[in-house]
């Protein structure tokens, strides 16, 4: 078993982690690499809630996005992702997803696409 895998377990054994909910619109790389540092840190429930795309080129980075995150449904105990056909703006989307998270979840770690957490952040939210 790989190091990372093994911590992984070892620190789920120890705290149980809160689900991540992730707000992302069209930055691939950024979403997929934050995606994989969750399953790394042994996050076992994930949801992305993503705004609509605003134009057509929106919709194709969108689509791409959506096709990578289904090789992921799978390795999580529940993994759920949000996007709706039209964009609603940063004032509507941010709520509108929080609170779809919150409809599963009494409680749980809310970040952007962008920020990078690191493992002490996550014993430090679960303590």
């Amino acid at each position: 078993m790989p190091l990372e895998s093994k911590r992984s377990i070892e620190r789920a054994e120890i705290f149980q982690l809160p689900p991540v909910l992730i707000l992302a619109f069209i930055r691939e790389h950024q979403l997929l690499d934050r995606v994989q540092e969750m399953l790394d840190f042994g996050i076992e429930h994930l949801y992305i809630s993503m705004d609509g795309p605003r134009n057509t080129r929106d919709k194709e980075i969108q689509t791409k996005i959506l096709t990578e995150l289904q090789k992921y449904e799978s390795k999580f105990k529940s993994f759920k992702v949000r996007h709706p056909e039209n964009n609603l703006g940063l004032k509507t989307a941010i709520p509108v997803g929080i609170d779809w998270f919150f409809q599963d979840n009494e409680f749980g770690i809310i970040i952007e696409d962008d920020i990078q957490l690191s493992e002490k952040f996550l014993e430090f939210a679960v303590s």
